[in-house]
């Protein structure tokens, strides 16, 4: 019973594949993303500040008691 579960493929993709799909996708935007930011002198000001926002957001915070 559980034999042929184990042996065979499925046509439907993993959920691995698809975060693995959706993290390359990720990335080539990101890379897309920083080449115009590192071409650009002068980043508007609203992206900058997008930008810190985000940053701010993924640190991980500390509570001091």
């Amino acid at each position: 019973m559980i034999r042929p579960l184990l042996t065979s493929k499925s046509s439907n993709p993993c959920k691995l594949d698809e975060l693995q799909r959706e993290l390359a996708e990720s990335e080539k935007q990101a890379a897309r993303i920083a080449e115009l930011i590192l071409g650009d002198d002068e980043a508007p000001k609203l992206l900058y500040d997008r930008l810190k926002l985000e940053e701010a957001r993924g640190k991980p915070t500390s509570h001091r008691n």
